[in-house]
């Protein structure tokens, strides 16, 4: 059964990048300095745990995109390829390049095509080597070249025989592995962790090849910049259900508010109602991230999205759920934003609360004190009548009741 699977993947998908153990031993070598455990979180990417910045288990979990949303990941591939036409290499051949070191990961990311520059350096190098007269144009037999480099690379399973140019990998190294952050991000980050009146933990959550996307982003381990940085191959919701399933939490050590609190059982997301907010630029994860909500009882996930001007997707609309309603933001992280955000998830899980406490204990349970007081706090935030959220509370647990009874 396996190798019929494997049989109609891609052959590329199952190479790029390496997969379990030669992966994982790699980004281990990555951190090796820093002060850092990775657990895999199933075969879809993983979680990078910063020690000096202990992550509290009840406290709300802020995610935060890197490209084009903390670091000028557009900007910096601008520059990269500005350096590439130094070289003589031309503008076809780059473009070429750059679309053709995209591989489809099979089953490990929905066969999403992903970037993977350890191909695009090796394909760049391959091309000088056609270099006439201080160029090289995509000729014919250079884009055959080029091809037979990249079936070499997937049937060997190595990029070790394909020779790296020693200027092509000075040039990526000052400019693609090297993120240029906004402005505003290492003020934004702190301003995140302190948010009056509650811990918070703030972690990266970024999709790419692993190796690439954490070499990038591993200045934030410096310090207790954030808790944990979170690789992913597959759509953001898809690996944040695995995350629900795999609750790699119970793997690292975590601190706690509540001494009630049960130990050792990682982070229970759903039933303790944890709010997570996400802050991402690209439609596709907004509306990837959005879709878990509902399916997985998350009351508490929300969404910003950050158009950065001149971002790679900031003319792009996203795909909305009512369920988790979208904030805008032009800059990085807008502690405004934060804080609307926050505000939205916990009136809906005041909303959810009151709705369980019909469900549970009947129309009378709104008359309870603590139940009022939340009634009160909701009709206050929506800026209504106590009525009206008692009245919504009612026709919600009637309908929930109905279709459990179905």
């Amino acid at each position: 059964m396996v190798q019929a699977l494997e049989a109609i993947r891609p052959r590329e998908a199952l190479k790029f990048p390496p997969s379990g153990n030669a992966e994982l031993r790699h980004l281990r070598e990555i951190v090796a300095t820093k002060e850092a455990t990775i657990t895999p979180v199933g075969n879809l990417g993983y979680l990078v745990q910063n020690r000096k910045a202990p992550y509290v288990a009840e406290a709300p979990l802020i995610l935060l995109d890197w490209d084009d949303t903390g670091a000028q990941t557009a900007q910096d591939k601008k520059r990269c390829f500005q350096e590439l036409e130094g070289l003589g290499i031309s503008k076809e051949i780059i473009k070429f390049c750059d679309k053709f070191s995209r591989v489809d990961m099979g089953e490990r990311g929905d066969h999403e095509l992903m970037y993977e520059p350890e191909l695009e350096m090796r394909l760049f190098s391959a091309a000088l080597l056609d270099r006439k007269d201080g160029k090289v144009d995509l000729t014919d037999d250079v884009r055959r070249h080029l091809e037979a480099v990249k079936e070499k690379m997937i049937e060997t399973e190595s990029t070790d025989e394909i020779p790296l140019d020693p200027e092509i990998r000075d040039i990526y190294q000052q400019t693609r592995y090297t993120s240029t952050l906004f402005p505003d991000t290492s003020d934004a980050i702190e301003k995140l962790k302190q948010i009056p009146g509650v811990p918070v933990n703030v972690a990266l959550l970024t999709y790419g090849d692993p190796a690439f996307q954490l070499e990038k982003s591993m200045p934030l381990l410096d310090g207790d910049k954030v808790s944990q940085i979170f690789l992913t191959i597959a759509p953001k919701g898809k690996f944040f259900q695995e995350v629900l399933r795999q609750n790699p939490y119970r793997n690292i050590s975590l601190t706690y508010r509540f001494a009630d609190t049960p130990r050792d059982i990682g982070v229970d997301f759903t039933n303790w109602q944890v709010p997570v907010i996400l802050f991402d630029d690209d439609p596709k994860q907004v509306a990837s991230f959005n879709s878990i909500a509902e399916r997985e009882g998350l009351t508490g996930l929300a969404v910003v999205r950050v158009r950065r001007p001149g971002g790679k997707y900031a003319e792009k609309e996203a795909d909305l759920s009512h369920f988790t309603p979208e904030q805008i933001s032009s800059s990085y992280l807008d502690v405004e934003n934060l804080v609307d955000a926050m505000g939205e998830v916990t009136d809906r899980m005041f909303e959810h609360y009151l709705i369980q406490a019909v469900v549970h204990g009947g129309p009378d349970a709104l008359s309870v004190p603590d139940v009022a007081q939340v009634v009160a706090a909701l009709a206050e935030d929506r800026n209504t009548d106590s009525s009206i959220v008692r009245g919504k509370a009612l026709a919600a647990a009637k309908n929930t009741s109905g279709s459990e009874e179905k």
